[in-house]
């Protein structure tokens, strides 16, 4: 298991410390985490570590024991010092330092005449001072009269630096300098400015020729004026280009417009011959309808088809019967002739006439075939003698007969005769044929004039939203060409197109460049003139003040001038400069008090060569001094080496030194016990004070929380009288320590103050988890109920994790808390 930051790294353990308000394992286990046994027992919260560090947490830090510090700083000042002649630290050391003293005053007794040498070195130092006293005297002047003899030649430069100095212009006005050298320094570009004098003329000139002929394509009435004054800006030319694109836009528009709407009217045309050609192709006259035809058709075909039964019943008719007499076949082709007429009469649309034709014909029939039935009968004694064949024959008479007034009707609709030969079926049949033809062919070309007719009506739809398109296309370009001309007339300018225009602006545009470089040659010009007099009045008024007036008018010679006065006035600064270095370097050399001044007088007044003669004297009067000085020297190494060969035998040095390290370690040692000592105060009176103002606190939260569990039989929880930090509890009759109390009244004492410890913990830290195992259960009802509802009170300061194996403390719990407890069962891994 990891503990992770809010940023995501690993924390580490001083993290989760900080974050449990730097408790301990221990202070944890004996507070916040406790099962049954622990509060049966005050011993794990009475532990005198466990309430130290609750009581000074202010003092030393929340897990750590303020007393525990108190005795470790008494131990530690015990063992430096201990009263009487005890064994510690001081007391060893001021034992040490009493022997070593003694051990050197016997040493120092053994060095009989170490005295003696010491008093003779001293004598011999005194004698080196003295001669050093004298040597510095002579030191000193050689010193003068080395630098006088070094600084001489400095000295006499700058006695020529002054004489050069005083033949050079005085400079009263102390800005003159600067003058003339800003002079100099701005006569180098003003000539390289009168340098483009000839090539601004020339530009001049021919910018001049430039805007003349710009102006001569310009036209008449163009001026340099009217080009300054007229606006050819990038936005003017934007919108001319503007313009330009509307109206070839326009233009375009226009033109295709017209081009649709011409080709619109010639498809029209084409499609008017067209339709007119279709329409001469129709016939007249419409054909029969192509269902009638087909009618025909059919009934011909039937026609066929009882002609060959009629042939048929004809050859068995004259096999087996006698010949029909005249005058039912002459009733028979009546009916005939009558239904072929009715057929006739009703395909023409006489319809009563078909009507009367068709009812003759089937009386005629009838008739026709009553006829030869009667004399049948009136003949039937004939045929009875003559044989058994007549029936058969009769009826086969009749069938033949009623097939012949069909065929003959349907004969009579073709026109036929009543029993058609083939050749005049055949030519019916060619008759419809033909009528098909030209059925199909007037069909054909009735569908062709329809669609030409479509067609062009939507051609000529199409061509009149053409003609209205190009109208307004046209109206589009008269207004558009109307407002550019408008936009010319406010510039003055009329007859040009925006092509033109935007060429007429480049020119204008051209104009103006060369204009411009007319103005600004002309302007360079001038002021290179005028920068020019500036510069001669400044140079003048320069050499005026130099008191080198200037009264010739050529500018070249005035320039010279101010040249000549500068290069004087350069001379005049360096000589400046290397005199105020030599004047450094005399100071440097000889300083600046008095001495100084009598050198730089001796300087003046003496010579080279009195110097190095009175130099030489004084070296070798030095010399003399020097060789005294080592021999003393060489006596007082004699001294000093028997000095120190005594007191290596004598061993005096190292003995004082141990004397003095010992002395050394003894103030160490008692500057760390006073400190062990003012450390420990501070830390006793803040912990008497924190205990004495914390600790009401906690009792008296417990005091409150177990008058309620007891409910009220006991009304306080106090320290003892002793001050060690044991708790007693009070009655109204008595006060009772916790061994006199009950078990379970004592582990409600134990809880209570728990609680107490952890509310006063998380109020001035950090809130931490109270961790608790079936704490209730030797406890009657009444009483767990009332540390139920404590349990449920603490766990507004932080979480409160119960473990119990005891559903009536479930139920308990939940009873206090109004079921706002988590309950949360845990199952065995078996």
């Amino acid at each position: 298991m990891a503990l992770r930051a809010p940023d995501g790294r690993e924390a580490g353990d001083g993290e989760l410390r900080r974050l449990l308000g730097n408790v301990d394992a221990g202070l944890f286990k004996s507070v916040f985490a406790f099962s049954l046994s622990e509060l049966q027992d005050l011993r794990s919260l009475d532990d005198q570590g466990v309430r130290d560090r609750i009581f000074s947490a202010g003092v030393t830090g929340a897990g750590k024991s303020a007393r525990d510090v108190i005795k470790r700083l008494d131990q530690r000042a015990a063992e430096l010092l201990k009263q009487g002649r005890g064994q510690a630290v001081i007391n060893d050391l001021v034992r040490d330092i009493n022997a070593k003293r003694a051990e050197v005053s016997e040493a120092e007794r053994a060095a009989g005449g170490y005295g003696g040498l010491l008093k003779e070195e001293g004598a011999l130092d005194l004698q080196l001072h003295e001669l050093e006293s004298q040597t510095e005297p002579l030191e000193t002047r050689r010193r003068r009269l080395e630098a006088l003899v070094e600084m001489h030649p400095q000295w006499l430069k700058l006695r020529e630096l002054g004489a050069e100095l005083a033949a050079l212009p005085e400079v009263a006005d102390e800005s003159l300098p600067d003058r003339v050298a800003g002079l100099v320094e701005s006569l180098t570009g003003q000539r390289a400015r009168e340098e483009r004098i000839t090539v601004l003329a020339a530009d001049e000139a021919r910018a001049r020729d430039d805007l003349a002929v710009h102006l001569g394509r310009l036209g008449a009435g163009w001026t340099v004026e009217r080009v300054r004054a007229f606006d050819d800006s990038v936005a003017v030319r934007d919108e001319a280009r503007g313009w330009r694109e509307r109206l070839e836009a326009a233009e375009g528009e226009s033109d295709a417009a017209a081009r649709e709407r011409d080709a619109a009217a010639g498809r029209v045309a084409a499609l008017q011959h067209e339709r007119d050609g279709v329409a001469a192709e129709v016939p007249e006259q419409e054909p029969r309808p192509a269902d009638a035809i087909d009618a025909d058709a059919r009934r011909l075909s039937g026609l066929r088809s009882d002609v060959q039964d009629l042939q048929q019943q004809r050859l068995i008719e004259q096999s087996t019967r006698s010949p029909v007499a005249p005058g039912a076949r002459v009733g028979l082709v009546a009916a005939v002739l009558a239904g072929a007429g009715a057929a006739v009469a009703s395909a023409l649309g006489y319809g009563q006439l078909a009507v009367g034709l068709l009812v003759a014909a089937v009386l005629l029939g009838v008739v026709a075939a009553l006829g030869p039935a009667s004399r049948g009968g009136r003949a039937a004694r004939g045929p009875r003698a003559g044989g058994e064949g007549a029936p058969g024959a009769r009826s086969a008479s009749s069938a033949a007969d009623d097939l012949a007034v069909r065929v003959a009707a349907a004969a009579a609709t073709f026109g036929l005769p009543p029993v058609p030969a083939r050749a005049d079926l055949e030519g019916v049949q060619a008759g419809l044929d033909g009528e098909r033809r030209a059925r199909g062919e007037w069909d054909a070309a009735s569908a062709r004039l329809r669609d030409a007719e479509r067609r062009l009506s939507s051609e000529a739809a199409t061509a009149a939203r053409l003609v209205e398109a190009a109208t307004r296309a046209a109206a589009e370009r008269g207004s558009l060409s109307d407002g550019w001309d408008a936009q010319l007339a406010e510039r003055g300018l009329s007859e040009l197109s925006p092509a033109g225009f935007i060429d007429l602006v480049g020119v204008i545009g051209e104009a103006r460049a060369a204009d411009a470089v007319v103005r600004n040659a002309g302007r360079e010009l001038a002021g290179i003139e005028a920068e020019a007099r500036r510069w001669d009045e400044a140079a003048a008024d320069a050499l005026v003040s130099a008191g080198r007036a200037h009264v010739s008018h050529d500018r070249e010679t005035l320039r010279a001038a101010l040249l000549g006065l500068h290069g004087d006035l350069q001379r005049r600064l360096v000589v400046l400069a290397d005199i105020r270095r030599g004047e450094e370097s005399l100071t440097a050399r000889f300083g600046a008090d008095e001495t100084a001044a009598e050198s730089r007088a001796e300087l003046a007044s003496g010579t080279v060569v009195a110097w190095q003669e009175e130099e030489s004297r004084l070296a070798d009067q030095a010399a003399r001094v020097k060789e005294e000085r080592e021999a003393i020297l060489e006596e007082r190494a004699r001294v000093r080496q028997r000095r120190e060969e005594i007191e290596r035998s004598a061993d005096v040095a190292q003995l004082q030194n141990e004397l003095e390290s010992l002395r050394a370690e003894l103030a160490v040692r008692v500057r760390e016990y006073r400190e062990l000592v003012t450390a420990r105060e501070l830390v006793a009176g803040t912990l008497q004070t924190f205990v004495r103002e914390r600790q009401p606190a906690v009792l008296a939260r417990a005091s409150e929380a177990f008058a309620r569990v007891t409910d009220g039989r006991y009304t306080s929880v106090e320290q003892d009288e002793a001050g060690d930090e044991s708790v007693v509890v009070v009655s109204a009759d008595a006060r009772l320590t916790p061994e006199q109390l009950s078990r379970g009244t004592a582990e409600q004492l134990y809880l209570t103050i728990r609680l107490a410890l952890a509310h006063e913990f998380a109020r001035r830290s950090e809130p931490l988890p109270l961790v608790m195992d079936d704490c209730l259960v030797n406890f009657d009802p009444r009483r767990a109920a009332q540390v139920a509802r404590l349990l449920v009170e603490s766990a507004r300061d932080g979480q409160c994790l119960l473990f119990t194996c005891h559903p009536e403390t479930v139920e308990l719990v939940l009873e206090q808390s109004g079921g706002a407890a988590r309950v949360i069962e845990l199952t065995s891994s078996a």
